[in-house]
């Protein structure tokens, strides 16, 4: 309890976010997990600082500079706007309770979560903090030493609070991450239809790839944050603000973050032709992801990073479609995929629904790119596809929510 408690506790170390005018017409739970998204970049930032200049962490040393953080978030923040509530509590308590089930049933935790994720963090506060021997230490191609250390930072996090890891506290931060997601959806979509099918079909999604525990609810968290602030937030600063915040989580959580940047640069380009906006909002993921990657290659401990430049086969493409295909029905047909398009297909894809269907449309593209460096990519894709398709699916669901949203007379309610 008082592991999860130290997830709980996040938001306070983020209120610095409820300055922006455009989060201060969200609801209160869409505040609240915004707050939490900016507290887990607080809390990773000092941990890291900490690291860099060889100051072992301890309660001490980690609760000073976050308890400063707090109170001049406190200080800075604005009283909210109380914009109009919206249905679909209900539905989404019960998709909830159905999600945690699965959670401390054990029946939906990622291998990945005692593989390398909850090790790696334990190794780190063990260690006093990030050490360049700890990162060496994992030299074990499987421990995936080069991934970003974001995830890895929020368990330490867990640990300094409670003295130990939970395993059950990291799973169960795993839906946190995962419905906060859906609560920023609701209150920045204004649509409570919308909220529920993102609940539904990415909870289903991500119990059915296995994916708690692992990094995908935390990437999800940062990836929703992105899309929703382009899609929905009208005020220019909260909206440059938030997406760039996004973007630097998803490109510090994993490999697939970089991508997802990457996508959505391409896709503001593409839209809006609004090249100022793609540097402001990109040009911080992109310092976070070339200091990363010179960091590894520098200390020799890149595998993951250089697989863009193994030969491709291009005969590997049929392969590569005819597997994603149907690892995207994830055993149901596609039915989360063929909601959000029959959405999207009724409502207005004109206009903001254009932009997180690119970004889908990339980050599929990017997907079979990859795939397609090993001349039979089955068991690659078997182990990893359903993960990967979150992302794109998810910005198909932000996409259906923004049709809806314009189709829906109901909407402005």
């Amino acid at each position: 309890m008082i592991a999860f408690a130290a997830y709980l506790a996040l938001p306070l170390f983020g209120l610095a976010i409820l300055r922006l005018t455009g989060v201060r017409t969200l609801d209160l739970a869409a505040r609240l997990a915004l707050a939490g998204a900016a507290g887990v970049l607080s809390v990773s930032a000092v941990l890291s600082v900490l690291s860099v200049l060889s100051i072992p962490w301890s309660r001490t040393s980690v609760f000073v500079p976050l308890a400063a953080i707090a109170i001049a978030g406190f200080l800075l923040r604005k009283k909210a706007l109380n914009p109009p509530r919206v249905g679909g509590l209900a539905a989404i308590a019960v998709i909830a309770v159905l999600f945690a089930y699965g959670l401390f049933t054990a029946r939906i935790t990622s291998g990945d979560l005692h593989f390398f994720w909850g090790p790696k963090s334990i190794l780190f506060y063990q260690s006093d903090g990030v050490t360049i021997a700890a990162l060496q230490s994992l030299s074990n191609k499987y421990m995936n030493p080069d991934y970003p250390l974001l995830l890895p930072l929020v368990y330490a996090w867990s640990q300094i609070v409670a003295r130990q890891f939970s395993w059950w506290a990291a799973l169960a931060a795993s839906g946190l991450f995962l419905f906060a997601s859906v609560m920023i959806v609701r209150s920045a979509s204004r649509d409570a239809h919308a909220a529920v099918l993102m609940a539904a079909a990415l909870g289903y999604a991500v119990a059915k790839s296995y994916s708690s525990g692992a990094a995908e609810p935390l990437l999800l968290l940062f990836e929703i944050i992105t899309l929703c602030a382009l899609v929905f937030i009208e005020d220019e600063r909260t909206q440059t603000i938030l997406a760039a915040l996004g973007l630097i989580g998803a490109a510090a959580t994993k490999i697939e973050g970089a991508t997802f940047s990457t996508a959505v640069v391409l896709a503001i380009l593409i839209v809006r032709r609004d090249w100022k906006l793609a540097i402001r909002i990109g040009a911080p993921a992109a310092v976070v992801i070339a200091g990363w990657m010179a960091f590894v290659r520098g200390y020799e401990i890149s595998l993951l990073y250089t697989a863009g430049t193994m030969p491709m086969f291009f005969s590997a493409i049929p392969i590569a479609l005819t597997e994603l295909t149907r690892t995207a029905g994830y055993g149901v047909w596609g039915l989360p995929w063929i909601a959000a398009i029959a959405l999207i297909v009724t409502g207005d894809t004109r206009r903001a629904a254009a932009l997180p269907i690119v970004v889908s449309i990339l980050t599929i593209g990017a997907a079979i790119f990859f795939y397609i460096h090993m001349p039979d990519p089955r068991v690659w894709i078997a182990g990893s596809g359903p993960r990967v398709l979150l992302t794109p699916l998810c910005a198909l669901l932000i996409a259906a929510a923004a049709s809806h949203r314009i189709a829906s007379p109901d909407a402005a309610r």
